[in-house]
C-alpha cells in the first residue's frame, strides 16, 4: 500500500463537496428507515448520491483485491495528522457501504483512529447480516485495508 504524499491530492480529498456533509446529514435517513428494504433503498441512494473517486486521483488509486466488486481506493495523512480515503466501486450497493466508512474516517485525527475497526454503524443498522458472505467479506476486507494503513501511516518515518 503507498499512501498519497502529493498536497494538491490531499487537498482534493480534504475539501471535496461531498465530505463537508455531516455525517448525521448523510446517514439520519438511513438510520431512521424502517426494516431492512428500507435501509437497502437508503443505502442505495447512499451509494448513488457517492462521487466517484476524482479523476486527478485515479492514476494513483489501488484496487482492493479480494472484493467481489472492483473497489478502488486512496489514502492519505494531513500536515495536521487527519486521515482521508476515498473509496470507489462499481455496484451501488457497494458504494452504500463505502460511504459509510468514509464518513467513519475521513478527517479524523489519526490518533483517534488507532482503536477504529469500523464496525459500529453496521451493527446499529444490523446490515451485515443482510449482506451475502462474498459482499460481508469483501467489506470486512476493506476495513482491515483500511486499519492496516491507519497503522502505516502511524509508524514512525
Amino acid at each position: 500500500m503507498t499512501a498519497i504524499t502529493q498536497a494538491d491530492a490531499l487537498m482534493q480529498l480534504r475539501q471535496h463537496p461531498w465530505l463537508e456533509q455531516s455525517r448525521a446529514t448523510l446517514l439520519q435517513p438511513l438510520m431512521q428507515a424502517n426494516g431492512w428494504e428500507g435501509r437497502y433503498r437508503e443505502l442505495m441512494r447512499l451509494g448513488k448520491e457517492l462521487p466517484a473517486l476524482p479523476a486527478t486521483l485515479l492514476a494513483q488509486a489501488e484496487p482492493i483485491q479480494g472484493c467481489e466488486s472492483a473497489v478502488n481506493w486512496v489514502y492519505g495523512l494531513a500536515e495536521d495528522q487527519r486521515f482521508y480515503c476515498w473509496l470507489d466501486g462499481d455496484a451501488r450497493i457497494i458504494k452504500g457501504l463505502l460511504a459509510i466508512l468514509l464518513l467513519q474516517v475521513n478527517g479524523q485525527p489519526l490518533a483517534q483512529l488507532q482503536t477504529w475497526d469500523g464496525a459500529e454503524d453496521f451493527a446499529a443498522l444490523q446490515l451485515e447480516r443482510h449482506l451475502s458472505p462474498s459482499r460481508g467479506n469483501g467489506l470486512r476486507l476493506i476495513r482491515q485495508r483500511i486499519q492496516a494503513a491507519i497503522s502505516e501511516l502511524s509508524q514512525p518515518s
